[in-house]
């Protein structure tokens, strides 16, 4: 396992002079995005495409450097391709801009099926099942109130014929009675398909 930082990112060569945004993901459901740097009250905006045209948007104000997470709301989930771009601001003033394109539906050969992934108290419950060997990263996220409390990766992780049930305990305390999310991103090695997971839960 690697804890990557109470953040979830390396520094940049930038980082003493600005904040820019270093990764973004994204899918139909939600989409995260790191930014590296220094510095408070940055606005980060973060936009969902298809076919050029604006499908949904959100803006976060930033208390420093991390990494960020924006569920989007459900809609028609039609085959195509789309979009998502993340651009932070500082005073009005462009400081950095990141974009990815994604396909959603259509026959695309999967590697790994997650069959049920959950988050509670003690942690993240992944049961994960490949008919063949996959090889992937595993990242699994605390977050509250949008924002990462930390991000660790767990590199490689071998499935192979069959399910496999996966356990990750958080590495902090819990506050009883606060709202938290779990979130799960898996990276196929080989292929770098990406598939995330989110599931919201009131710690005990």
């Amino acid at each position: 396992m690697c804890i990557l930082s109470p953040h979830g990112f390396k520094p940049s060569p930038f980082a003493r002079f600005r904040q820019e945004v270093v990764d973004l993901y994204s899918d139909l459901q939600s989409c995260d995005v790191t930014v590296a740097g220094t510095g408070a009250g940055d606005l980060l905006k973060l936009e969902l495409f298809s076919s050029g045209k604006v499908l949904q948007s959100r803006t976060l104000a930033l208390d420093g450097p991390g990494t960020w997470v924006a569920r989007w709301d459900k809609m028609p989930s039609t085959e195509g391709s789309y979009s998502a771009r993340a651009t932070l601001f500082r005073n009005g003033s462009l400081l950095s801009e990141k974009s990815i394109d994604f396909h959603h539906g259509g026959r695309v050969p999967v590697k790994f099926d997650v069959r049920d992934y959950q988050a509670d108290s003690s942690g993240v419950h992944l049961l994960i099942y490949s008919p063949d060997l996959a090889i992937v990263d595993i990242y699994h996220m605390l977050i509250k109130d949008g924002k990462a409390l930390y991000v660790a990766r767990e590199s490689p992780v071998s499935i192979s014929d069959g399910i496999r049930n996966i356990d990750f305990d958080w590495k902090q305390l819990l506050v009883r009675g606060e709202q938290y999310s779990g979130r799960i991103k898996i990276v196929e090695k080989e292929t770098g398909q990406t598939r995330a997971f989110m599931s919201s839960f009131l710690a005990r």
